[in-house]
């Protein structure tokens, strides 16, 4: 069984069918999955709006935990019933899916599938973007838009294992109280102005901006760092409206988008960085692996505790996809699939 887009649009158009065990290519695993993540990219690939991929007759999910099924080449890494975490971009709402080798880490044993497959795209993404990219250190002030999301709580968990950052995260009311108790300065982004909340406590600015918000909240964003501070930016979530892709509000969050010229750039002494975790993995395919069995091997030290807001089986992918539309849940939805696992 997997799920299906039938064409595009709302979570109704997510079919529940029969299908059949794929066959592994060259340098592909075929992997039968335990549990899928549910992100906010496969929302937009069900609506079409996704970049690289169709959406009729697509498989979402771009996260996995299983266990290889078999092989696609006699000189794998890899042999059938090892335990494993991946990254598949598309086909993970399925019993069975193939990836390519190098998206692809081992699962230490006595790991909790649903506490995993949360690391994989969300950790991996602020694990990267913290440690490759911006380079957070020790006496940085940081400030994280969607602070309560998969991600935003992700990044959170890292930053706390660097230690002495000043955190503020934006959010909805009703999602304060977890940032508090993580130790965020929660900012309404609905009734407060983050860019004045920030320069009231740090005249001079901040360090860093995560922001996957994008359009004119970019520009905001880069007002509130300090010279050396960095923006970056790895989401363009003002596309969307009451959780669907929406025209107009891609539109003008695209005209909204451009930044000043370099010399600005230049004459301010900031710096903004993109980040996109697919263009990263097959531009550096040996990092994948290397950055999933740090954090796997953090996760089984008990030094990260993923926040997983909801859990269903892979029959409810709609009702998982109006959850994601409506931000109802705190960090990660997962799937279950294959229960027997």
């Amino acid at each position: 069984m997997k799920i299906v887009i039938s064409k595009r649009g709302a979570p109704s158009v997510l079919s529940f069918v029969e299908s059949e065990k794929p066959e592994p290519k060259e340098n592909e695993l075929c992997i039968k999955v335990s549990t899928a993540g549910v992100a906010f990219a496969d929302t937009l690939l069900r609506e079409g709006a996704y970049p690289g991929f169709k959406a009729k007759g697509t498989t979402p999910g771009y996260d996995v935990v299983g266990v290889v099924e078999s092989v696609g080449s006699s000189r794998s890494d890899f042999k059938v019933g090892d335990r494993v975490v991946a990254l598949t971009e598309v086909g993970g709402y399925a019993e069975y899916c193939t990836v390519q080798e190098h998206k692809v880490a081992r699962c230490p044993d006595g790991l909790d599938d649903i506490e995993t497959v949360a690391m994989v795209l969300n950790y991996v993404t602020a694990y990267q973007m913290l440690t490759h990219l911006t380079r957070a250190k020790s006496g940085d002030t940081i400030l994280i838009h969607g602070a309560a999301g998969g991600v935003g709580t992700a990044l959170i968990q890292l930053c706390k294992t660097i230690g002495n950052i000043k955190l503020y995260g934006t959010a909805s009311k009703n999602k304060h109280a977890t940032l508090i108790a993580m130790g965020v300065t929660p900012i309404d982004y609905r009734n407060e102005n983050f860019v004045d909340v920030i320069k009231q406590n740090h005249p001079q600015g901040i360090d860093i901006v995560f922001d996957a918000v994008g359009g004119k909240n970019w520009k905001q964003s880069y007002s509130t760092l300090r010279a050396g501070g960095i923006l970056m930016a790895y989401g363009f979530s003002s596309i969307t409206k009451n959780g669907r892709f929406h025209l107009p509000s891609a539109l003008k969050g695209f005209s909204n988008a451009p930044f000043p010229g370099l010399l600005k750039v230049l004459n301010d002494t900031k710096g903004v960085m993109g980040y996109n975790i697919r263009a990263f993995t097959e531009s550096r395919p040996e990092a994948f692996r290397h950055d999933m069995e740090i954090l796997l091997e953090m996760l089984q030290a008990k030094k990260l505790k993923p926040v997983i807001g909801k859990v269903l089986p892979l029959s409810q992918a709609r009702e998982a996809h109006e959850l994601m539309a409506v931000s109802a849940v705190e960090g990660k939805i997962v799937l279950r699939v294959n229960e027997q696992i």
